[in-house]
This record gives C-alpha cells, structure tokens and sequence, in this order.
C-alpha cells in the first residue's frame, strides 16, 4: 500500500520469514530489502491432541512420541505452511519423529483431528477454540514466549518444559529498505497508538488476533531475523521444497 505521501508499506505475515527457505526463487530478501517498523498482532499456535492420545502435557506427549517413533500422526493445512513448519520445529528441538499428515486448508486437518483420525495437531488459535469448548480436543500448551490472552489458563512451552520452542503466526509493517528514518519512526509511533486502541483490541481478539507492537523499529528487525533463522533451520532439518 501507498500513503499519501508517497511511500509504500507491506503488511507482512510469517510466510515473509519462511519463503526465502521454502522456495529457490522468491524475489525479495526478507532482511535486505526491508525497513522492519513494527508488529502489528500475533495469532498464536497451540499444540492439541485427540482425548484418545495418552497424553496430559507437553512432557507426556514427548515421551510417547519417542517411545513409538513415527506412530503418532501430525496433521497440516498444508506442506510449508506455519502449522506443518510448527511441527517440524517441534520434532527437530525434541528429538521426536511424528508422521505428518497434509491437508487441503486447516479446516478438514481440525474435523480429523477432532474425529481422531490424526493424533494431534499445531494449529493457530481460532479453529481450536470451538472444539476445544466442546471437548472433542484437548490443548497442552501454547507455543508461544508467554501465555495467550486467549488461552489464559493453558502454560506456555517453557511452563510446560519445552525450552527454547516458539511458534507463531505475526503481521507486521515494513517499508522498503531506504525509507527516511523519520518516516519509519512516524509509521512505528503510529501503529502503537493502534495497537493499544481498545476498540482495534476488541476487533482483533474476536478475529483470534492479539494486538502486539515492537518496543522500537530495530526490535522488530531483530524479530524478523530471528523468525527467518528459526523457520530456515526446520525447514532444513525436514528437507522441505516447494
């Protein structure tokens, strides 16, 4: 988009951070080509199970998943996509093999995991909190650095002893790599000021979205660095190419 001064700004999401390793060809670097102004909300990723599936928690599903390598099934939306990169980031910091299943969308992956069809599941938040409400599934933890204010009772990874394991779907603003610093600073002020509107956090949470802004324009470089380097190591450890 284009403001009325001119200047052009992206509003990117998580498949910005993993197209670079996902595809041979994308166009764009991720780092190079872009000024970072701020996030702007996340969508957090929980790691689910069918109540069949002996598991409690984050430690008990660990310790089935190596006890049988392989016979748990992980569903996806799609190969590549944040939920099936989820689970390839899991297995790879645990040590654990899980047999992934790729669906056509996140909707058919979530009726079989509630059918028990498939074993569990990262999913974003918004297809889980209706089966969840109902008690077709049960969600261990949240893969994310804190608790979701949409989940307020459910541990983070770290509470429930996966260290170091962050999972998230985020959009943000960039602008193109020469933009004037003034201007960056206007768009990072701005877009705070939005994030922290109690109507805009009303809107995003019935959309399954929690508002989120970065602390300056170089924290959320930082995070979009750290984001690429993430995906790009699973997505290795998987051999994953689209």
């Amino acid at each position: 988009r284009t403001d009325p001064d001119g200047y052009t700004i992206l509003l990117a999401d998580t498949g910005f951070s993993t197209g670079i390793s996902l595809y041979s060809k994308v166009g764009y670097h991720p780092i190079k080509d872009f000024a970072p102004v701020s996030l702007v909300a996340m969508t957090p990723i929980v790691c689910a199970v069918h109540p069949t599936v002996p598991a409690k928690n984050m430690k008990e599903l660990i310790a089935l998943a190596k006890r049988k390598p392989g016979a748990l099934t992980g569903g996806s939306g799609g190969t590549g996509g944040s939920v099936h990169l989820a689970l390839e980031l899991f297995q790879l910091q645990t040590g654990t093999k899980i047999t992934h299943v790729p669906y056509k969308g996140s909707g058919p992956a979530s009726i079989d995991l509630a059918s028990g069809q498939i074993d569990l599941m990262f999913s974003t938040a918004p297809p889980m909190i209706p089966l969840l409400s109902a008690k077709r599934i049960r969600v261990l933890a949240v893969a994310s650095a804190e608790r979701s204010s949409l989940f307020p009772d459910l541990p983070n990874m770290k509470e429930a002893g996966v260290q170091g394991f962050v999972a998230a779907n985020w959009y943000g603003i960039l602008a193109p790599t020469g933009t004037p610093k003034a201007v960056i600073d206007r768009l990072h002020r701005e877009l705070v000021k939005v994030t922290e509107n109690a109507d805009v956090k009303r809107r995003f949470s019935g959309a399954g979205l929690e508002p989120r802004s970065s602390t300056t324009a170089e924290d959320f470089g930082k995070f979009v660095s750290d984001d690429v380097a993430r995906w790009a190591r699973a997505i290795k450890h998987a051999n994953i190419k689209l």
